[in-house]
C-alpha cells in the first residue's frame, strides 16, 4: 500500500494560540491541563515561543489593567452614590423643595445609565483587536471619570454647605473657694462639658462677659448626620444634631413646654421620644435655622444655654 501522506498540522494564528494558552496556563484549575499546555508550548519553534511569550505578557498586563479599571469604576460608582445622597439631603432641606414622591427617580435613571454603561463596556471589551476603538473607549472612560470626580467634589461642597455652624453659650458654673474648685455642671454631666462637645468643637473655648455674668463660648460645626447629646437620667437628655440641614434640638419634655413658644417661627417638626434605658422622655424639635438665629435652652438651676447660628 502506498504510504498515505500525513495531513499537514493545522497552524493557527500565533496571537490566537497565545490567547488559548493564556487561558489554559493561567485559568485552568486542572494541573494536567496546564502540563499539557506547557508541553505544547515547549514543542513550538523558538521564534513562535518568543512571539507567544510577548502575547502572554501583553494579555497578562491587559488583565491587570482591567482589574485596576474595574476597581476604579467601583470607586467612581461609590462617588456617584455619595454625590446623589448629598444632593438628596440638599433637596430635602430646601424649603419648597421636592416632595418624597418621585424623589429617587433620578437615582433610577442614573442606575439605568450605569447599567447601560456596564453593558456597553462589556461589549467593547470583547473586541480586543480593534486598537482604534479601544483608544476611543479609553478616552471616553477618562472623560467619565473626570465628570464623576467633579460631581464628587461638588457633592462634598454641598455636604460642607449643609453643616450648621453655631456658638454654644454656656453659663460659667465653676465655683472657686481658695484652692478648691467645684463645678456643679461638670458633676451633673459626669465629665467636663468641653469633653462632651469635642467631636464637633472646631475652635478652642472662649469667654464672653455679659450683664448676668461670664459665659463660656464653644464654636461647633455640626455636619449632616452628626450631633452631640447629654443624658440627664430620668430628666431626659439634651442634644443638638443636624439632619439634612435641619437643626434637631433634643430637650426633656418639660423643658420643651417652655421652649416651643420661642421656636414657632423656625419649628418644622416636633417628635416625642418615650423614656427608655434609664433616660426620661424627651422631645426632638426639628428647626430650619439661618444665620443670626438665637435660641435659649433652659438648664434649670444653671440658667440658660444659648445657641447662636453663625
Amino acid at each position: 500500500m502506498p504510504n498515505e501522506a500525513k495531513p499537514a498540522p493545522e497552524r493557527i494564528n500565533p496571537g490566537k494560540r497565545a490567547r488559548q494558552l493564556f487561558g489554559e496556563l493561567f485559568a485552568a484549575k486542572n494541573p494536567k491541563a496546564r502540563a499539557k499546555a506547557m508541553q505544547e508550548f515547549a514543542a513550538l519553534a523558538p521564534g513562535e515561543q518568543t512571539f507567544i511569550q510577548c502575547e502572554l505578557l501583553y494579555l497578562n498586563l491587559l488583565s491587570q489593567e482591567r482589574v485596576v479599571t474595574g476597581l476604579q469604576d467601583l470607586s467612581d460608582q461609590l462617588d456617584d452614590e455619595t454625590a446623589l445622597v448629598v444632593e438628596t439631603l440638599d433637596r430635602l432641606s430646601t424649603p419648597g423643595g421636592d416632595s418624597l414622591e418621585g424623589l429617587f427617580d433620578d437615582h433610577d435613571e442614573q442606575a439605568d445609565e450605569d447599567d447601560n454603561e456596564d453593558v456597553d463596556s462589556d461589549d467593547e471589551e470583547q473586541d480586543d483587536d480593534d486598537d482604534d476603538e479601544d483608544e476611543d473607549d479609553d478616552r471616553g472612560e477618562r472623560r467619565r471619570r473626570r465628570r464623576r470626580r467633579r460631581s464628587l467634589r461638588a457633592g462634598r461642597r454641598r455636604m460642607t454647605a449643609l453643616a450648621i455652624l453655631i456658638d454654644l453659650v454656656v453659663p460659667v458654673t465653676r465655683i472657686q473657694l481658695g484652692s478648691i474648685v467645684f463645678d456643679p455642671l461638670e458633676q451633673a454631666l459626669g465629665r467636663p462639658l468641653s469633653e462632651v462637645l469635642s467631636p464637633v468643637c472646631v475652635t478652642p473655648k472662649t469667654q464672653r462677659t455679659t450683664d448676668t455674668g461670664p459665659r463660656d463660648v464653644y464654636r461647633l460645626s455640626i455636619g449632616a448626620g452628626e450631633g452631640v447629646s447629654i443624658a440627664l437620667g430620668e430628666l431626659g437628655a439634651l442634644g443638638l444634631a443636624n439632619e439634612g440641614g435641619l437643626l434637631v434640638i433634643t430637650v426633656p419634655s418639660l423643658a420643651a413646654t417652655l421652649l416651643l413658644p420661642r421656636l414657632q417661627r423656625i419649628l418644622v417638626q416636633e417628635e416625642r421620644v418615650p423614656a427608655s434605658q434609664g433616660v426620661g422622655e424627651v422631645k426632638r424639635l426639628r428647626c430650619k435655622v439661618s444665620r443670626g438665629d438665637r435660641l435659649a435652652l433652659p438648664l434649670g438651676r444653671f440658667g440658660e444655654l444659648g445657641v447662636e447660628v453663625v
